[in-house]
C-alpha cells in the first residue's frame, strides 16, 4: 500500500503536457512483468487474461492440422498446454539467445534445457539464432520477441480503454529492463524486436537502476551518501548492485556505485537440480529403461521440467514435495517425493556462486571511498530470492539483521523501469530524480592492431566521447573492441582530393576525429570527420564527414529491410490470429445454439405445446448440425459458420414463437386483423410513392427554370441510408399481395369456418407468420423509402437554394459592376463635354472691375 500511494502521490505532481502513455516491461528469463502509466492510469501492473499480475515468458507456434500455411500462436502461461503436447512448438525463455550466434554456448546450453527445440542460424547472413517451427519456417528471436511485445501492448491498449474514456488508445512508447552485463549486441535484439513491434524505445533500464529507483520514490534520504546492496536473483542469472542515495532541496540522486552478476547462475539452475533428482527417482524405479532414451523423449523431458518447476516453489515454503505424472514414459506412471534436504543438498555447490556478486558490487566500485563505505540494508529482488537456502547464504555473508524484504521483488523492476522511462522520455514534469549510471563495459578504438583511444572505460559515466584517429593510409578501419572483444569495424575510404582535403588547402595535414555517443543503454556510432588544419594541429579549417560501412565481428543487428518483412510478417499474423478468432468464437456460439436446441426441444413447454412437424424438423437438423461439428467442421469459412447458426436460431425462434402464441387465438378476426394490416401497409407504400413522384416534380420544375439538370444532379447525391432497389420493392409488394388474396378465405364470413376447420393450428400459424413476416419487411422497405426519399429531397433542395444564392450574388456583382462603369462613363464624358469649349480670355483686376461697375454716363 505504502509503495502505491508515493506512486501516486509522485505521478499527480506531474503536469500533463499531452496525452502520453508509456509501457514498462520487467523482460525476465522466466516470467514478464508490465506496467502502464497514463492520465488517468498511475503504474498500473498489465494484467495477463487469467488475471495474473505476471506472465511466463515467451509463447508457442504450431502449425494448424490440415490448413496449409496457418499458425497457432499462444503466449505465456496459455503456451505451456502447447509445450508440453509439441515441445518443439515451444519458444520459451529467449533472453539468453538475443544477441548470440549459433555456435554461442548459450545455444547448447538451451537445447539441452529445452529439449525438442530445433535452433537455426538466422536469415540474412546475421549469425544470430532462429527457432524452426515447421519444414521451410523459421522465426528469428528479436521477431519472437516482438511478438511477446505486442501482446503486452495489446493487453495494456485493453486496459487503457477499460480505465480511462475518451478513446485514448495507443501505446506506442516502451521502457525495458535488461541486466547490466548485456552487450551491445544483445541491447541491439531488443531494440530491433520493439522496432518490428511497432513501438518506440525509450530506455533500456538496468536492473539494479530500476529497483534503486522503485526503492527511491517510497523514501526521503539525507544529504549524505546512504548506501543499500540490491540482491536480485532471477531465472536465469544473480546480480549485485551497490547503490547510494542522497536528496537536496530539488532533486533525489541515485548512483550506481558498483555492479556484480554471474550470468549463468539463477532460478533454473535451481529447477534443473529438482529436475535432475526427478529423472534420477525414475530411473531408479525403472532400471529397464535406459538413460540416453529416456532423455531424448521431449514430450517426457519437458513434462519433467515442468513439475520441477512446481516442486522448487512448493519447497520454497515446505519442507517436502510429492509429484505425480501419470504414463510419463513407456507408458509407465511416475511417483515421487522430493524433500528440501535432498533439493538443498543438490544445490550445494552453488552456494560461493550465490554471494560471489556481492563480492564483486562492494570490492570493486566504480568510486574507492564506496568500497568502505557502509551498507544500510541489502533489499532482495526476484523471484529466485524466495529460496530459503538462498536466503540463509546471503544472510550468513552480509548479517542477517542487513536482509530488507521492503520492495515487491516481483515487481520493483518494472515498476522502476516505468518511471525511469517516464524521466527520460519528459513525457510529464515531475520531481527530478537524477540518475547517475557508470559503464560496466570496456569499449575502445583500436586502428591497424594499435588501440588508439577509449571510447569508455569501465567504471566512466557515459557521454558523448571522441576520439582522434592517424591512419597510415586514407583507406583504413576504426575496430571497436568491447571488453577485449571485437565488436564492430568502421570501414572508411577518403577521396582527399574529391573532398579538397590536399597540402595547398590543409598545411598542417589532415586527420580524423570518430565520435560515438550514449542513448538508452547503447553505444550509438554518430560520425567519422576528416580535419582540415592549419599549421597547427589545433587550428582545424574545415571539418569533412566521411562515410562508412559497419562490419560486424559476429552477429549483426537487423537491417531496415529485415525489421520492415518482420513487421509486416506480424501484422499478416496478427490478422489471421483476428479472423481466427472471431471464426473459433462463432463455432462456438453455434455449437452452444445447437445443443440448446437440442435441450430445448425436450423441455415440457415444447413437448407439451410444440407443433410437431417444426419441432420434426428441428430434431433432423440438430442431428445434422452435430454430425457436420464433429466431422466437417474443420475446413468451414466464417460465413458458412454463420449461416449455420442463423438457421439453427430461426429454428428455435419459430418453435418458441409458437409456444408463446398457444394462448392466441388463430380465428377469423384474427386473420381479419392482419389481412387489413397488410392492406394498409400497401396503401400505405403507394401513398409514399405518390408523394415522392409529386416531390420529385416539383423539384424537377424549380430545376428546369433555373437552368439545372435535374437528373444529373440527383445522381450526384450520396445518402446514407442504404437504398433499396425498384425490382426488391415489385417483388415484396407482389408477394405480400399474394398472401393477402389467399389469406382471404380465412376472414371472409361466408368461408372462414370451414377454411379454419381444414387447417391444423400449426398451418394456420405458419401462415399467420408468412404473412407477418411479409408486412413487416415491406413496413420496413417504406420506412427506408422515406428516409431515402427525405434525405434526397432535402439535399436536391438545398443544392437548388446554394444556386439561386449563387445566381442572385453574380446578378448582383454584374449590377455593382455595370453601375460603376455607367459613372465612370458618365464622368468621362463630363470630361470631354468641358474640353471642347472655348477658352476664356484672361483680363486684370482692373477691367473686370470695370466691367462688374458701370459709370453713370452708360445709367
Amino acid at each position: 500500500m505504502r509503495l502505491k500511494s508515493t506512486l501516486l502521490l509522485l505521478f499527480a505532481a506531474f503536469v500533463l503536457p499531452g496525452y502520453s502513455f508509456l509501457l514498462g516491461i520487467d523482460f525476465g528469463y522466466e516470467f514478464t512483468k508490465a506496467a502502464l502509466v497514463a492520465p488517468g492510469v498511475n503504474f498500473e501492473i498489465v494484467l495477463t487474461p487469467d488475471s495474473k499480475r505476471k506472465d511466463v515468458s515467451g509463447l508457442a507456434i504450431s502449425p494448424i492440422s490440415g490448413k496449409k500455411e496457418a499458425l497457432q500462436r499462444t503466449y505465456g502461461s496459455s503456451a505451456l498446454t502447447t509445450c508440453t503436447r509439441s515441445p518443439a512448438s515451444c519458444m520459451l525463455h529467449l533472453k539468453p539467445l538475443l544477441g548470440r550466434s549459433l555456435a554461442d554456448p548459450a545455444a547448447k546450453e538451451y537445447t539441452e534445457t529445452h529439449p525438442g527445440v530445433t535452433l537455426v542460424e538466422s536469415k540474412n547472413s546475421r549469425n544470430t539464432i532462429a527457432f524452426q517451427v515447421a519444414k521451410d519456417l523459421t522465426f528469428p528471436v528479436e521477431e519472437l520477441l516482438a511478438m511477446s511485445i505486442g501482446e503486452i501492448r495489446d493487453r495494456a491498449e485493453a486496459h487503457l480503454k477499460a480505465a480511462v474514456s475518451g478513446g485514448y488508445s495507443s501505446v506506442t512508447d516502451v521502457a525495458i529492463t535488461v541486466p547490466s552485463f548485456f552487450t551491445q549486441a544483445q541491447r541491439a535484439a531488443i531494440q530491433d524486436a520493439v522496432e518490428i513491434a511497432g513501438m518506440n524505445l525509450v530506455a533500456l533500464v538496468d536492473d539494479g537502476t530500476a529497483v534503486a529507483l522503485n526503492y527511491a520514490s517510497t523514501r526521503t534520504f539525507g544529504e549524505d551518501k546512504e548506501y543499500h546492496l540490491i540482491y536480485d536473483m532471477g531465472a536465469g542469472s544473480v546480480k549485485a548492485t551497490l547503490v547510494s542515495f542522497r536528496q537536496n532541496e530539488t532533486d533525489t540522486t541515485v548512483e550506481i556505485e558498483g555492479v556484480g552478476y554471474d550470468a549463468n547462475v539463477g532460478g533454473h539452475l535451481l529447477t534443473n537440480a529438482v529436475f535432475e533428482l526427478l529423472k534420477d527417482h525414475f530411473l531408479a524405479a525403472n532400471p529397464k529403461i535406459r538413460t540416453q532414451e529416456f532423455q531424448a523423449n521431449s514430450r517426457a523431458m519437458t513434462r519433467l521440467w515442468q513439475s520441477a518447476e512446481k516442486a522448487k516453489f512448493v519447497l520454497s515454503a515446505n519442507s517436502e514435495t510429492s509429484v505425480s505424472l501419470e504414463l510419463l514414459y513407456d507408458d509407465k506412471d511416475f511417483k515421487a517425493v522430493i524433500t528440501r534436504d535432498e533439493f538443498e543438498e543438490a544445490c550445494e555447490s552453488l552456494m560461493t556462486r550465490i554471494v560471489t556478486p556481492v563480492i564483486k558490487a562492494t570490492s570493486e566500485t566504480f568510486n574507492p571511498v564506496a568500497a568502505n563505505a557502509e551498507i544500510q540494508s541489502v533489499i532482495l529482488a526476484g523471484g529466485s530470492t524466495r529460496v530459503p537456502f538462498v536466503q540463509r547464504h546471503l544472510a550468513a555473508f552480509v548479517g542477517e539483521d542487513k536482509i530488507s524484504k521492503n520492495v515487491n521483488a516481483d515487481e520493483a523492476a518494472v515498476l522502476g523501469a516505468t518511471l525511469r522511462g517516464v524521466l527520460l522520455s519528459k513525457m510529464y514534469r515531475s520531481k527530478p530524480i537524477h540518475v547517475i549510471e557508470h559503464a560496466v563495459h570496456d569499449y575502445r578504438v583500436q586502428l591497424d592492431d594499435s588501440v588508439v583511444g577509449v571510447v569508455l572505460k569501465k567504471g566512466d559515466v557515459p557521454t558523448e566521447t571522441s576520439v582522434s584517429l592517424s591512419p597510415d593510409s586514407t583507406a583504413f578501419s576504426a575496430d571497436i573492441y568491447e571488453d577485449g572483444l571485437l565488436y564492430v569495424q568502421y570501414n572508411a575510404k577518403v577521396d582527399l582530393e574529391a573532398s579538397k582535403l590536399n597540402s595547398t588547402t590543409c598545411p598542417g595535414g589532415v586527420g580524423y576525429n570518430i565520435t560515438f555517443g550514449f542513448d538508452r543503454g547503447l553505444l550509438s556510432f554518430e560520425r567519422l570527420n576528416a580535419l582540415c588544419f592549419n599549421t597547427s594541429s589545433e587550428d582545424v579549417l574545415k571539418r569533412v564527414v566521411i562515410s562508412t560501412k559497419a562490419k560486424y565481428a559476429s552477429v549483426r543487428p537487423m537491417g531496415l529491410p529485415s525489421k520492415q518483412t518482420s513487421a509486416a510478417r506480424l501484422k499478416d499474423l496478427l490478422r489471421k490470429d483476428k479472423s481466427r478468432q472471431q471464426r473459433d468464437e462463432m463455432i462456438n456460439e453455434y455449437e452452444a445454439a445447437v445443443y440448446d436446441l437440442r435441450a430445448y426441444l425436450d423441455s415440457d413447454d415444447v413437448v407439451e405445446k410444440g407443433p410437431p412437424t417444426m419441432v420434426d424438423e428441428a430434431s433432423d437438423a440438430v442431428r445434422e448440425h452435430v454430425e457436420w461439428l464433429d466431422y466437417e467442421s474443420d475446413g468451414a469459412s466464417l460465413k458458412d459458420i454463420k449461416d449455420r447458426f442463423d438457421e439453427i436460431r430461426v429454428l428455435k425462434v419459430k418453435i418458441e414463437t409458437f409456444v408463446e402464441m398457444a394462448d392466441l387465438p388463430l380465428d377469423k378476426e384474427e386473420f381479419g386483423r392482419l389481412h387489413q394490416m397488410g392492406l394498409d401497409t400497401i396503401h400505405e407504400l403507394q401513398e409514399l410513392m405518390l408523394t415522392m413522384s409529386e416531390d420529385a416534380s416539383v423539384l424537377y420544375d424549380n430545376y428546369t427554370q433555373f437552368g439545372l439538370n435535374f437528373d444529373e444532379e440527383s445522381r450526384k447525391i450520396k445518402v446514407k441510408t442504404k437504398q433499396i432497389s425498384e425490382a426488391q420493392i415489385q417483388e415484396h409488394f407482389q408477394q405480400l399481395s399474394d398472401n393477402l388474396e389467399a389469406l382471404a378465405p380465412l376472414k371472409e364470413d361466408d368461408t372462414a369456418e370451414a377454411e379454419l376447420a381444414a387447417r391444423s393450428r400449426e398451418e394456420l400459424f405458419v401462415i399467420r407468420e408468412e404473412v407477418g413476416k411479409e408486412v413487416m419487411e415491406l413496413k420496413a422497405i417504406v420506412s427506408t423509402l422515406k428516409s431515402v426519399h427525405e434525405q434526397r429531397i432535402s439535399a436536391l433542395a438545398e443544392r437548388l437554394t446554394k444556386h439561386v444564392r449563387q445566381q442572385a450574388k453574380a446578378a448582383a456583382k454584374k449590377a455593382r459592376v455595370a453601375e460603376k462603369q455607367n459613372k465612370a462613363d458618365a464622368e468621362a464624358e463630363a470630361d470631354a463635354s468641358t474640353a471642347t469649349e472655348p477658352p476664356v480670355e484672361n483680363t486684370s483686376s482692373t477691367e473686370f472691375e470695370a466691367e462688374a461697375s458701370p459709370n453713370h454716363d452708360e445709367l
